[in-house]
């Protein structure tokens, strides 16, 4: 039998190494409607085989749209998040699955939806700015710019967190 979350955030407090301050649940407005302009942006989470991209698979595609005041940066609300697997035609390597708690079984038969992805994040949708083909190398920066991830990190900039992509 499992922990529940409750015993587990316990544990995590007694260890002395972590601090739980309560359930995060989940907010669909921030802040009052008001009537400064809005912007949608989208944080996307991908999870990968990997970190090359000619052999590497998308695993997992996480997005989340939200409306923002570009002046601010305050967000207003929630407009939706949507999640999606794909089998990437072979096993999932061990220290992948360790690192993103994906498994072979939960990817199995699965394919992300390219049409939602693209009806989400795709031209349509865009405001101000020009996004990156999500099954591309590319990754967006803050300003909506795209830059070449190998070429990041070999400059030394992190790779790692999910990006902000204004849509």
């Amino acid at each position: 039998m499992g922990y529940s979350l409750e015993q587990m955030a316990r544990s995590l407090v007694e260890s002395g190494d972590y601090r739980v301050t309560g359930r995060l649940e989940p907010q669909a407005e921030y802040h009052p409607p008001d009537h400064s302009p809005k912007l949608v942006a989208a944080v996307v989470d991908v999870e990968t085989t990997g970190t090359n991209p000619d052999r590497d698979k998308i695993i997992e595609l996480g997005i989340c749209l939200f409306e923002y005041d570009p002046q601010t940066r305050r967000i207003y609300r929630v407009l939706g998040s949507w999640e999606w697997f794909e089998a990437p035609g072979f096993s999932i390597p061990p220290e992948i699955a360790k690192i993103t708690g994906i498994t072979d079984a939960m990817v199995a038969g699965h394919c992300i939806d390219d049409r939602a992805v693209n009806d989400l994040l795709g031209p349509g949708r865009a405001r101000h700015r020009a996004l990156c083909g999500f099954r591309s190398p590319l990754r967006a920066q803050s300003d909506g710019r795209c830059i070449d991830p190998i070429a990041a990190m070999n400059r030394g900039l992190s790779r790692q967190g999910a990006a902000g992509v204004p849509v």
